[in-house]
């Protein structure tokens, strides 16, 4: 027993002492896919990543299996070499594609990835494994049509003069039937008074369920010179954003800016004198001058406009352009603005400012003393009385 025991200690300090250094990690991002609403004779789509931390190549493929294994494929195919190392994952889309007599219902499918031979070293042994891994997929199958989509991302660039405008959009179909969404585009003036341009614009493709794409569209505009702000729709998504571009002359730098926020105290007193400032950051390569452009409202109603004197801005700095507004009534007011750079405007910002009533001059403040009630004082006295007279009549 106790050789046993001895030869045992040996081993497991021989173990500690051999170098482990090569062995590898494998894993993949994700135990479970749901593929939830897949339309009878439809398409659904996700993806799986499977990555390591070797340095060497290690081989992976697999294979699928359960009822209906047939309507899942996978890419990229397994006819083709896979490699993972760890400078390089590979990451398989499932699609799963039921057919058009496929019954109502949620079916179970699985996909077991497994690797090559991963070779590990112990000092001066070694050893072989391949390991797998298991995910499970699960495809509810309906028959009724669902169209929903996300838009998103939506950027038009500046562009100089002469040039086509682009706009970018991300499209997702959330839905389960195929999508061709139109794209909306309102053009407005500096001032966004006056409509420039009105366009709209297809997307040439039908985008598939589940599946995110990234699409731009370019056309002729012939805007002159100036900052323009863009309304975007997607109407069957839903989505809406405002955007804002500059066409500028050939070869000349294009101004950045954005007001960051509106800083005010929260409470204030009536013919309070109260700072506010607007947070600008030049992000642009060249300085600015900039200055703020505002309302303050009480009850939907203007009290005063904001108008200030211009500061400079150095590139890459964020500037406070200050100025002061003295309540003359209690109530929560509104301030809107924005800042006027180099001839543009920057997007709209908004805070609130609360105004309670301030004590008259002179006035006396009086505090109310709160009666202190006598019940409790004369219980006691009370009791102390009983306690005497027993205390006595038993001395009798």
């Amino acid at each position: 027993m106790h050789k046993l025991v001895m030869l045992s200690v040996v081993f497991l300090a021989t173990l500690l002492c051999f170098d482990y250094a090569s062995a590898a990690a494998i894993g993949v991002n994700r135990a479970e896919i749901n593929f939830n609403n897949v339309l009878k004779g439809g398409y659904a789509q996700e993806y799986v990543t499977v990555s390591t931390d070797s340095e060497t190549d290690i081989p992976v493929d697999y294979k699928i299996s359960g009822d209906a294994a047939g309507w899942i494929r996978i890419e990229p195919k397994n006819d083709t070499l896979l490699t993972i190392n760890k400078d390089k994952s590979v990451t398989f889309t499932i699609i799963a594609e039921p057919p058009e007599d496929a019954q109502n219902g949620v079916y179970e499918v699985f996909v077991r990835f497994t690797t090559g031979n991963i070779y590990l070293k112990f000092g001066q042994m070694g050893s072989s494994i391949k390991t797998a891994f298991r995910v499970r997929v699960l495809v509810e199958v309906t028959g009724k049509e669902i169209v929903g989509c996300l838009a998103a991302g939506f950027y038009v660039p500046d562009i100089e003069t002469g040039y086509p405008l682009e706009i970018y959009t991300t499209v997702h179909n959330q839905g389960n039937v195929k999508i061709m969404p139109e794209i909306k585009l309102d053009i407005w003036d500096l001032e966004q008074k006056n409509l420039v341009l009105s366009k709209t614009l297809s997307i040439n493709e039908r985008i598939l369920p589940t599946v995110q794409k990234r699409y731009s569209n370019q056309f002729s505009a012939n805007l002159p010179l100036g900052q323009y702000w863009a309304d975007v729709t997607v109407p069957l998504c839903g989505n809406y954003q405002l955007l804002t571009f500059n066409v500028v002359a050939k070869g000349e730098i294009s101004d950045k800016g954005s007001l960051l926020r509106i800083e005010n105290k929260v409470w204030a007193l009536t013919n309070e004198i109260v700072p506010i400032t607007a947070v600008f950051s030049n992000d642009g390569s060249r300085m600015m001058t900039a200055k703020f452009k505002g309302q303050i409202l009480l009850d939907n109603k203007i009290v005063k406009i904001i108008d200030t004197d211009f500061i400079n801005i150095e590139p890459g700095q964020a500037g406070r352009i200050e100025t002061y507004f003295q309540p003359g009534q209690p109530g929560q007011y509104a301030i809107v603005g924005r800042v006027l750079y180099n001839n543009k405007l920057s997007f709209e910002k908004s805070s609130l400012l609360n105004v309670n009533p301030s004590m008259p001059t002179g006035s006396v403040v009086y505090s109310r003393i709160k009666p202190v009630s006598f019940i409790p004082a004369v219980m006691v006295i009370v009791i102390l009385v009983f306690l005497i007279l027993i205390k006595k009549r038993k001395k009798k």
